[in-house]
């Protein structure tokens, strides 16, 4: 299984940066307006995301990190 870890600076607040990009089941349609048609859970750690052109995408949360 493929997994990517990516660090960017934010010009933001940690705690409003984090409830969006933190946020599994909402964030992909927070952060990418038009860029995603839909976004739905299955379970708690799998989400299927559904973009705008009508391709889709699975994706496994695998770890989640609270540090700030």
């Amino acid at each position: 299984m493929a997994s990517i870890i990516r660090e960017i600076i934010i010009d933001a607040a940690p705690e409003k940066v984090w409830g969006i990009v933190g946020d599994f089941a909402n964030g992909p349609m927070l952060t990418s307006p038009g860029f995603f048609s839909d976004c739905r859970l299955q379970g708690q750690d799998v989400r299927v995301l559904t973009f705008a052109d009508g391709s889709g995408a699975r994706e496994r949360l695998v770890a989640r990190g609270e540090q700030t």
